[in-house]
């Protein structure tokens, strides 16, 4: 079982058990909560690396159609 599926059965599961034994404030109370916990944690993570391909040149439009069409983007096609 995935971590999103876990959520997906958890979440409403533990929203309707703050609810049936405290209040929806208190429910609304430990999801902000969970939301700040969330925040912090995302900014220990670190940086994602820059792309091997990081400019745009001359040809972007046409290499951007190209990138469509193909379902994949080969940098040396189109801006070499």
């Amino acid at each position: 079982m995935t971590v999103r599926q876990v959520g997906v059965i958890a979440g409403p599961l533990a929203a309707g058990l703050l609810i049936a034994l405290g209040d929806i404030f208190v429910a609304y109370l430990v999801d902000a909560a969970t939301l700040l916990v969330a925040a912090v944690l995302i900014r220990g993570l670190p940086p994602l690396p820059r792309p091997a391909w990081p400019g745009r040149c001359a040809r972007a439009p046409r290499c951007a159609g190209w990138a469509r069409a193909s379902r994949s983007c080969a940098p040396s096609r189109c801006c070499s």
